[in-house]
């Protein structure tokens, strides 16, 4: 995996925290945390052909 730098990603991160601001004003929704819960459940399947 390559490195980009620390600027890249300061970008990347906003970017997607703009985006995400973006859809919510649009939408008129209140924002909801997913949780660890959400991360560890996205994606069973792609898990078990990871550990084969």
């Amino acid at each position: 995996m390559v490195r980009r730098g620390k600027k890249r990603a300061l970008i990347a991160v906003g970017h997607k925290i703009l985006i995400a601001s973006y859809f919510i004003l649009q939408d008129k929704v209140a924002y909801k945390e997913l949780g660890s819960e959400f991360i560890k459940n996205r994606n069973p399947d792609k898990k078990k052909k990871q550990t084969y």
